[in-house]
Order: structure tokens, then sequence, then C-alpha cells
């Protein structure tokens, strides 16, 4: 494993979450502060941070959805989520470059998906990361309608028994 411990994110761990997501992201596809709080307040039990070292490394946080695919709603300052969903969208995940190739991103991932206790879980990606998540147990189910920062990005699923 990654030796980094895993944790719920806390409001205090917002700046730390936002400074990584702008550092890993381009800024055209970064998430701002204000939807990063947003999505701690919506939906803490999608939203871990890695520690290692003293300090934040990486996160991942994500919205309830009761579809199987995204879509440019979600990129928004007001998604449409209900608390009902069956499912979660993972929305962000990163770790700081210095502590890549260590299993974190991994680790958050899993860590979502078994203590979220939802059906399925969705996402988007760039081809370049389909099979990594591929390896993680999602599976691409097409382009998406998702046109966040002008890229072309692809609809994965990974469906729970």
């Amino acid at each position: 494993m990654s030796g980094a411990t895993i944790r719920r994110a806390t409001p205090n761990d917002l700046r730390a979450v936002a400074a990584i997501e702008a550092r890993v992201f381009p800024s055209n596809e970064a998430d701002s502060l204000e939807m990063i709080a947003a999505r701690l307040e919506i939906a803490p039990e999608l939203f871990y941070v890695a520690e290692l070292d003293g300090r934040i490394v990486g996160f991942i946080n994500g919205l309830p959805i009761s579809t199987e695919r995204l879509d440019n709603r979600f990129y928004t300052s007001s998604p449409p989520i209900g608390t009902q969903s069956s499912g979660a969208a993972l929305m962000s995940l990163g770790v700081d470059e210095e502590y890549r190739r260590r299993g974190i991103a991994a680790t958050l991932v899993r860590t979502v998906i078994e203590r979220a206790a939802k059906k399925f879980f969705v996402l988007i990606c760039k081809r370049e990361k389909i099979e990594y998540y591929g390896r993680l147990g999602f599976e691409p189910i097409g382009e998406s309608g998702v046109r966040l920062g002008g890229a072309t990005w692809y609809d994965m699923i990974k469906r729970n028994p």
C-alpha cells in the first residue's frame, strides 16, 4: 500500500485540496474552491483525503447520481443531485506529482467504493486513463457528452454486485 492515511475530508482540508486540484489539472478543467466546498457539503461520504509526511497529498470527491452517465450540469455550481441516488459520480481525483506511483490514487478510489455502499460508480476520463481505471474495475461505456475544458472525455462505470 501507499503508506498514506486515508480519511474523510473536513472543511479544514478544502484549501489544501483546492491547491492540489490547481496543480494537477489544467486551469480550464480544475474545479474552484467553491465547487470543491459544495461537494463536501453535498456528499461528505464521497470525499476523502490522503495524508503522508504530515500533509494532504491527494484527494477524491464525488456526488450522488441516479443515471449511469455524467453530463455538463455536474460541472456547475448547482449539480443535478438526488439524495436517494443509487450511484455515485467520482468527480475529481488528484495526487501531488511527487507522491504519484505509490498507489495513493487507487487506494482513494477503492476506499470510496468500499465505504459508499452504492450500486454503481461512474466517472469521466481522458483516453489515456481508460486502461488505468479498467484495472480498478471500471468499464468504458463510450464517449462522454461532457465537454469540460473542451477535451474529449470517456464515460466509465463500475457496478457493484
